[in-house]
Parts: C-alpha cells; sequence; structure tokens
C-alpha cells in the first residue's frame, strides 16, 4: 500500500466569502434591495476577464445591455434627468459620465431581479440564486453550472486531500471540488501525480462513498506518565 488518500471535510473553505471570487462565484446576501450595482459591474467585469479574456469597461457592460433600446433609453434619460446639456443619443449621454446614473435607473432593484438577470446575461454572465433556509443571490459566469455555485454556498462537495505514504502525511492540497470517483482521479493525477489505478483511499464518512479500493485506518493511542509534586 504504496499511497493512501485521505479526504476530509475542508474547514477553511467559509474563513472568508470575498475568497468565493477565486472560484469564479460571487456571493450578494439574501436582501435584494441591499445589492450594490457598483458591485455587481465589477463582478461582470472580473468574470469577464478571466473567463472571455475581455476588458469590459462600465461603458460596454451598458451599451451590451441598452442594445435594441438604445433609442428608448435616451428618450427616458433625457426626461427623468433633464441634463443641463442636450445630448444626442446614448453614447453622447456616456461620455457625459452619466453611467450610474443609467445603471441605476434602468436596473432599478424595487421592480425585481429580471433586470439584474438581464445585464448579466448579455454580458457572459448568469445571476440566480442558491441555498434554501438559508439563500443567497450569486452572479457567475455563464460556463459555470448553478450546482457548483449551490454546493460552493452549501459546502457540499468540498474536500481536503491528503496523501499518506509509510504512514505520514507527505503533501495536502484544500478546496478541492469533488462529486466523483473521476475528479477524485483527476486530482490525485494532477497534484500529486499518482495515477488512478495506484491509490488506496482510507474508508472514512466521506471515502466510503468512492469507488476506490479501501483501506481502514487504525488509530494507535499511546500514554506516558510523569509524577507531580
Amino acid at each position: 500500500m504504496k499511497n493512501i488518500i485521505e479526504l476530509n471535510y475542508d474547514d477553511d473553505l467559509f474563513v472568508c466569502m470575498d475568497s468565493f471570487l477565486d472560484f469564479h462565484v460571487k456571493f450578494l446576501g439574501n436582501r435584494l434591495l441591499n445589492i450594490k450595482i457598483s458591485d455587481v459591474i465589477e463582478t461582470i467585469k472580473d468574470l469577464n476577464k478571466d473567463y472571455e479574456g475581455k476588458e469590459l469597461t462600465d461603458d460596454d457592460i451598458f451599451i451590451n445591455y441598452a442594445k435594441g433600446n438604445e433609442e428608448q433609453f435616451y428618450k427616458e434619460f433625457m426626461e427623468e434627468f433633464q441634463p443641463y446639456k442636450n445630448y444626442k443619443n446614448l453614447k453622447e449621454i456616456l461620455k457625459g459620465g452619466w453611467i450610474y446614473e443609467l445603471l441605476e435607473y434602468f436596473i432599478d432593484l424595487y421592480d425585481g431581479d429580471n433586470n439584474l438577470k438581464d445585464l448579466c446575461e448579455v454580458n457572459n454572465c448568469k445571476f440566480g440564486t442558491v441555498g434554501y433556509s438559508d439563500w443567497s443571490y450569486y452572479i457567475t459566469h455563464k460556463n459555470i453550472e448553478h450546482e457548483f455555485a449551490n454546493d460552493l454556498w452549501e459546502g457540499r462537495n468540498w474536500y481536503s486531500v491528503s496523501l499518506i505514504q509509510d504512514n505520514d502525511v507527505v503533501d495536502s492540497i484544500g478546496s478541492c471540488y469533488i462529486t466523483d470517483k473521476k475528479y477524485l482521479d483527476d486530482i490525485v493525477e494532477g497534484h500529486f501525480g499518482i495515477d488512478k489505478d495506484d491509490f488506496y483511499v482510507v474508508n472514512n464518512e466521506i471515502g466510503e462513498w468512492f469507488d476506490k479500493p479501501k483501506v481502514e485506518k487504525i488509530e494507535h493511542v499511546e500514554y506516558s506518565f510523569e509524577i507531580i509534586d
């Protein structure tokens, strides 16, 4: 039994909620009216840079949202804000520095979350909810499955993985998302360089669910005593 893999729950995963951006998911809490449009915009920019290789500006994000409705948005803005300058079209309004007024007016959270969903979808992202009794809105890239975001919120299928050789832990890695045997094989091979057929799994409450050769962990407890005054 040269290589033994032990899986444990990853308690460090939830130390900092902001760190979830490392997994390309942004949780926004469960109060829609507390969501800041500026946070949404920054998250969309980060996700597009990481996944699409695109450097979107605030203006780009709004233009994508307004596409096909530029004339309507222009008329509504001019009627609502009555700017001191007579802008001729939506692009001129943006050049005038009105981006956040435009966003806050047209992405009106008092109308519900449909506007946020549309804003995210036209900018290669998606907006939704995760969890049940304890739940949250979230934003992620369009290619990330809802199940992944929900498991991240719930802390499900996230583990630390340790490599044991000669009864000693020689290496370990945390924050591993493992839903089945293939995920486990990929992580063990990718991080430890061990082939999928060349390791055993400790038969604990996590390991028992994976169809791999198993070992039982036998703990030996030793005591020593000393005289006290």
